[in-house]
């Protein structure tokens, strides 16, 4: 009598382990995804949060070293001059979403830049928030500078 050399994986052996193998690469390819995806909207988060920080720390700077009185604050043409002679100028651009100072962009995807003179309490209010991020989490900061002169 012959014995049959058995000896090896039978068809079905092959294909359930190939589903197995499938399932767990899914698995994992899903999580990379996730993780990925977790990480581009904390960088665009980030971004914002950045642009609004530094845009609100330039501008308390400006005040606080430039305006020596209420009259050193103006507003010309949409931009907010700030001192008498050679003034740092800010300018919104609501089309490209940017500040600039003095003709240099320092701050893009900024939803709101808005400052208001309180000549009663001698301080400027100060707007700041970024546009919407992946998420739709957006960031704002109001800020109430306080003029010494």
């Amino acid at each position: 009598m012959k014995h049959l050399n058995n000896k090896g994986f039978t068809l079905l052996e092959i294909m359930i382990t190939i589903i197995i193998v499938a399932i767990v690469f899914g698995l994992v390819a899903n999580i990379v995804g996730v993780s990925t995806k977790f990480f581009t909207d904390e960088s665009s988060q980030q971004v914002n949060q950045e642009n609004v920080r530094i845009t609100s720390v330039m501008f308390d700077k400006d005040v606080r070293t430039r305006i020596q009185s209420v009259a050193d604050f103006n507003i010309v043409s949409g931009c907010y001059n700030l001192g008498a002679s050679s003034p740092d100028i800010y300018c919104y651009n609501s089309g490209t979403k940017q500040v600039t100072r003095n003709g240099s962009v320092i701050a893009k995807s900024i939803q709101t830049f808005n400052a208001v003179l309180d000549s009663t309490e001698n301080s400027i209010l100060l707007t700041i928030r970024s546009v919407a991020d992946n998420r739709g989490n957006t960031n704002e900061i109001i800020v109430k500078i306080y003029l010494r002169f």
